[in-house]
């Protein structure tokens, strides 16, 4: 990935910040924290009459300076903006082009993290991150129309619509899509059950995500994602007290809906996680909670991870983990006689999925962490996945270190920087540190 940005560490951003603020500071006894909301954004609001952009130069060039030290929030200034962008990383990346998914994400979430609303073309030249081809005029249209044909034609496109109809399946990619596509001409998912016999489809995992369609493709609410959560630390409560238990990813951020949840779970002391997560496992499949399971062992080596890493990063980590499809109750009075349905066949699944049933099937994932590696991880799997790219290609390009969820390797001294938590991680990294909800990249 190319980040374009010279001079990276932003210097006298937090000097800028207080003299701006000072005036206001001065002139009421609210809160701190008010006065700098109201000072900032009285100084960065666009005045409608005119259309002329109420920030400086210099606050652009503040802005330009380092992506890591802006915010992007859930609520922000450019919905309109945002959505045909997002919608395009979206398109690409089902269309398997990476590269082209890349450059939208970095725009929409340049714009994302504006403190105004963009009114006309010239409140965003030269804003890094936005690109100089292709992003800019599905901006310039929307500003201009409303619209963007472009958006509207290929969300309208024959092969878009069947490439996420199949990757929409749990255990379907991009590349597997694109063979079912285009080799066994299938477009929907009904398609997949009507060949599947033909298909000899490999991962497991996918004739679950086709019984389970409905549910696996239905937002999880942050009330179920709670209910998960206390269902777990029961369970860990009877198995080994003394845990620490943090549901990361989009719900850590402040999202109120995902597509899954992510629990980290580690003890005080390096070890004392090993042989939690079977135990755990066991327990609730005697309960009828795990519906499927993949397990994945831990294969942490700091000497095959740190220091005999290549250049080009790896994002996977190598913790003890396991992706499952849980069984959650809808009602109080659920119990269940069922317990993990491996090994049942294509048909029964199906039955299964179609019923009517007082649980729904929601895909959790479990990653036991060593505590030494606590910040790190709790970092990597809160993400988002692109500030998590932005941060491993600083840390790579910029401060010559090798940066995942396990800890960050400093190559010019080969060491491993300890860290007890995010704040430590971010001070390893000379950022300030950011909050979760500024991280929706």
């Amino acid at each position: 990935m190319h980040v374009p940005e010279n001079n990276f560490l932003l210097e006298g951003y937090h000097q800028w910040l207080g003299e701006s603020l000072q005036d206001a500071q001065s002139s009421s006894k609210r809160s701190e924290v008010e006065l700098q909301r109201k000072q900032v954004d009285s100084k960065l609001k666009v005045t409608k009459d005119t259309g002329e952009m109420g920030h400086t130069e210099h606050d652009k060039k503040v802005f330009n300076e380092n992506i890591l030290e802006r915010n992007a929030k859930l609520q922000h200034y450019n919905m309109k903006l945002v959505e045909p962008l997002t919608f395009m990383n979206n398109y690409w990346t089902v269309m398997g082009d990476e590269r082209r998914a890349l450059a939208y994400a970095k725009a929409a979430a340049t714009v994302k993290c504006l403190p105004f609303t963009v009114m006309t073309m010239e409140q965003i030249e030269e804003l890094k991150g936005l690109g100089t081809g292709h992003c800019l005029k599905v901006v310039q249209e929307v500003l201009r129309t409303g619209t963007c044909i472009e958006v509207t034609t290929k969300a309208q496109s024959e092969k878009y619509i069947g490439l996420k109809n199949l990757t929409s399946v749990y255990g379907i990619g991009a590349g597997l899509a694109e063979k079912l596509y285009t080799v066994h001409k299938l477009r929907t998912v009904q398609d997949l059950i009507t060949h599947w016999n033909h298909l000899k489809l490999a991962d497991e995992r996918i004739k679950y995500g086709i019984a389970y369609h409905h549910d696996l493709n239905t937002p999880v609410t942050r009330e179920d994602a709670g209910k998960i959560e206390s269902i777990l630390k029961e369970q860990l409560n009877y198995i080994k007290s003394g845990y620490t238990l943090e549901m990361t990813g989009g719900f850590r951020r402040g999202k109120k809906t995902g597509h899954d949840v992510d629990f980290l779970i580690s003890y005080k002391k390096d070890g004392e996680e090993v042989g939690v997560l079977s135990k755990l496992l066991l327990s609730l499949t005697n309960k009828g909670h795990i519906i499927h399971q993949k397990v994945e062992k831990s294969t942490f080596d700091e000497e095959a991870v740190f220091k005999k890493a290549s250049e080009k990063v790896n994002p996977m980590d190598h913790f003890e983990k396991c992706f499952c499809i849980f069984r959650l109750p809808m009602c109080e009075s659920w119990m269940s006689s069922d317990t993990l349905t491996t090994g049942k066949d294509f048909e029964s699944l199906l039955n299964d999925g179609e019923s009517k049933r007082d649980w729904k099937a929601v895909r959790v994932d479990f990653v036991f962490v060593p505590s030494s590696q606590w910040g790190y991880a709790l970092l990597g799997w809160t993400g988002s996945k692109l500030y998590m790219r932005l941060l491993r290609h600083y840390s790579n390009h910029y401060l010559n270190m090798l940066l995942n969820s396990h800890g960050l390797w400093n190559r010019a001294d080969n060491v491993l920087l300890p860290a007890k938590n995010e704040e430590e991680v971010f001070q390893n990294l000379g950022l300030s540190y950011k909050e979760p909800c500024d991280r929706n990249f």
